[in-house]
């Protein structure tokens, strides 16, 4: 079966990183959310959700107990936990796929901007050195003010239209001391916590294939548990690229979502816009419902870069996002 799984933020809501709270040996805090939650948190969302409503996860006072009876468990959600070590296709039970998380209005569908909208890569004579190697060309992005950087904000597919960041992501800045053990407050223990909220009817959505009646809930994701409305709805005739078709150009090639590649990708492009984001595995297991967070720490190209590849090389640098643990919880996803 194929849903769309819409999440509504109750209120503000915080999506960590690799910058947080830390200790309270810590004197100065300042944290700002991920304005977009990782596919790893939707698919641990997903699977500990299947759990609850197979009755195999009772949720108690101080957080979460597997029932005593766990045969079954496998068949649902899958052995362990995404890995991305792995090179083959993981078995997540029922979940079979998991779009990129985009966001939607309910009417209309939002990614990050290409980081070339508006701009056109052109090859002038020349020689230059640039990434990797030599190039027999000098690679111009016309159209490109410093002043004014990179388009930003959200895309909309269907007509082009770009809405800014700030007008649908609204920060919600907190701040306070941190309170020592015995209550007294330590010195210069102040902290600033940026959360967001979504503008409107706005919301996180993705679209997933599941072998199960999943069912819409009251659920928790992010760093701080932040509260969503999950809403499930059957999708049989809504398709993930074909929403964003609209954004392929034959030229380069555009990144979906977050990707894992390795780095001399960039040997086989002309040109390439590009920006990163860390990512941190933390692998569960379904035994005891146990999580551990990986020492390595990874880097992902971000979703909205794009790569503008040598004659001849598209097809290896499509190859190399062809990762199939990755893609099918909504990694590595191409246009």
């Amino acid at each position: 079966m194929q849903y769309i799984i819409r999440f509504y933020p109750v209120e503000g809501f915080f999506f960590g990183g690799e910058i947080t709270f830390g200790d309270t040996e810590n004197t100065n805090y300042l944290v700002k959310s991920n304005p977009w939650p990782q596919q790893t948190t939707i698919l641990g969302t997903l699977r500990k959700e299947l759990l609850i409503q197979g009755g195999y996860l009772e949720m108690t006072a101080s957080g979460c107990r597997l029932s005593d009876n766990t045969a079954g468990i496998e068949g649902l959600i899958g052995r362990e936990g995404f890995d991305i070590s792995s090179t083959m296709a993981q078995s997540f039970g029922v979940i079979e796929e998991i779009s990129p998380v985009f966001v939607s209005d309910g009417d209309n569908h939002y990614v990050p901007t290409p980081m070339d909208e508006d701009l056109s890569f052109k090859e002038y004579p020349g020689r230059s050195c640039l990434i990797q190697g030599n190039n027999d060309f000098i690679p111009v992005i016309e159209g490109y003010s410093p002043k004014d950087g990179l388009k930003g904000g959200l895309i909309d597919p269907s007509d082009r239209s770009i809405k800014e960041f700030d007008k649908i992501f609204i920060p919600d800045e907190r701040v306070g001391i941190t309170k020592g053990r015995g209550g007294p407050t330590l010195e210069k223990a102040f902290y600033k916590q940026t959360e967001y909220r979504l503008k409107g009817r706005c919301h996180f959505a993705v679209i997933a294939r599941i072998d199960w009646d999943i069912k819409g809930s009251k659920i928790f994701m992010g760093a701080d548990r932040s509260g969503f409305r999950m809403e499930v709805e059957d999708a049989n005739d809504t398709d993930f690229m074909a929403i964003f078709s609209p954004l392929r150009d034959k030229q380069r090639i555009l990144l979906l979502s977050d990707a894992y590649v390795e780095e001399d990708i960039f040997q086989d492009c002309k040109f390439a816009i590009t920006d990163t984001v860390s990512f941190r595995n933390i692998k569960s297991r379904t035994r005891d419902y146990t999580f551990r967070k990986e020492n390595n720490l990874h880097t992902f190209l971000k979703r909205g870069s794009v790569l503008f590849p040598r004659q001849g090389m598209a097809e290896s640098i499509i190859d190399r996002f062809n990762r199939p643990n990755l893609k099918k919880i909504g990694y590595n996803i191409i246009i």
